[in-house]
């Protein structure tokens, strides 16, 4: 009985956590950068900059919850771009690599730094993830340069 009711425990924390990161993930992805002047833009670092630091501090809880969030098709595109690249700076592991290139397609090309971009796409093929409908998204967007 005791096992059950830890169990229980266990996964109800697990769900009301993950729940609580994509809440968080929503209300603070809720803008589009091209969108907004650099004051604008940099008015959002500090909360991103917190929920990395949350993700950082507890990979042990979070970074399974982040992985989550990455294959979630229903948030704000440039959360994808960024919690890519904090999923690269975080695992050198291949399913994460393949993750990455699978969600960094979801991300909006008009909300990205181009070198960035490329950079994040030539580190994931080196390391042999297959990045080629992110590049053929880059070849269809005529204003990627």
């Amino acid at each position: 009985m005791r096992v059950k009711l830890l169990l229980v425990f266990v996964l109800f924390n697990t769900i009301v956590s993950g729940q609580s990161l994509k809440i968080e993930i929503d209300n603070i992805y809720n803008f589009k950068p091209s969108k907004l002047s650099k004051s604008e833009q940099q008015a959002k670092f500090p909360a991103m900059d917190s929920l990395f630091n949350k993700i950082k501090n507890d990979t042990a809880q979070y970074l399974p919850q982040l992985r989550i969030e990455l294959m979630d098709l229903g948030h704000n595109h440039y959360f994808y771009y960024d919690g890519c690249a904090l999923l690269l700076s975080l695992s050198n592991k291949i399913a994460d690599k393949d993750l990455i290139a699978k969600a960094i397609v979801r991300a909006d090309l008009e909300d990205l730094n181009p070198e960035s971009y490329t950079r994040m796409l030539n580190q994931l093929a080196n390391d042999g993830a297959d990045v080629t409908t992110a590049a053929l998204k880059i070849l269809n967007d005529d204003k990627f340069s």
